[in-house]
């Protein structure tokens, strides 16, 4: 008996060996998901300031004039934050972090008048108002992970 379990155990894994082997044969001229994220940062600044562009373009049925107009701001907004700190927020001081967030405050009002020129009333409404649903959801998702780490969050007890 114990034989028997043991044949059907084996054949029942090597079953699956087969399976598994041609699946990484599938997946080895793919690059992983962590390459591809990687290789995003890498873009073309003009690349991505053109598909910014074109998703706008679908998303509020933008003119090509207006599409190209928001290529030339997007490369405009990628030269100004190019070689900005990253990650070094929580090594500056207050007086520091106040000033960086006042000039990134500026910085967003520019840019949210160039567009507003560029875009009708309604597609500037329609942005405005995907822009807070966008905030909203990530705050939404940020609160989310926090959440499960409180310890108010735990089930009491029955001791």
């Amino acid at each position: 008996m114990k034989k028997l379990f043991v044949m059907a155990s084996a054949l029942f894994l090597m079953s699956f060996v087969p399976a598994q082997m041609s699946a990484q044969e599938n997946n080895e001229n793919q690059p992983s998901e962590q390459m591809q994220k990687k290789d995003h940062g890498k873009m073309d600044p003009a690349k991505m300031a053109e598909n910014r562009a074109q998703r706008m373009a679908k998303e509020y049925n933008l003119t090509t004039e207006q599409q190209q107009q928001l290529v030339t701001l997007f490369k405009a907004e990628m030269q100004n934050h190019k070689g900005g700190p990253r990650g070094g927020f929580r090594q500056m001081s207050k007086e520091q972090r106040d000033s960086m967030q006042t000039a990134m405050k500026a910085e967003k009002e520019k840019f949210d008048s160039s567009l507003k020129k560029i875009l009708t009333s309604d597609q500037y409404a329609k942005y405005v108002k995907d822009q807070k649903a966008r905030m909203e959801k990530m705050r939404e998702q940020k609160q989310g992970g926090q959440e499960g780490n409180k310890p108010e969050n735990e089930k009491p007890s029955d001791e």
